[in-house]
């Protein structure tokens, strides 16, 4: 199983982490998770802060799109996250967990 990745790939888990520990709290746990699914990888960071309505996780990865007005930032992290996906042919997203809270992922396809 592998997956072939330029190195600025490092950019799109700090960007999550980063957002995890930021909007998650100071009590909240925050975990990665890598998985095979079928032909794919998929690395998740997932936190335990306010669960993001459907319609916010549709446009959140938008530039200039920050949800939270109080917190500081430019609204780019999750932006460049999925163009450097984009160029990795993979794909960004999140996801609502069931326990609360919200999973951000990364799906590659699996390299040969």
């Amino acid at each position: 199983m592998s997956v072939y990745a330029n190195p600025i790939i490092v950019e799109v888990f700090n960007n999550y982490l980063s957002n995890a520990l930021k909007y998650a709290g100071n009590s909240s746990e925050v975990s990665i998770v890598a998985k095979r699914e079928d032909e794919f990888i998929i690395v998740e960071v997932k936190d335990e802060g306010e669960t993001l309505e459907q319609d916010a996780g549709l446009i959140i990865f938008e530039r200039g799109v920050q949800l939270d007005q109080s917190q500081i930032g430019d609204g780019i992290g999750l932006a460049i996250a999925k163009r450097i996906a984009l160029a990795h042919n993979a794909d960004v997203g999140v996801r609502p967990r069931s326990r609360g809270g919200n999973s951000f992922y990364i799906k590659f396809q699996k390299q040969v």
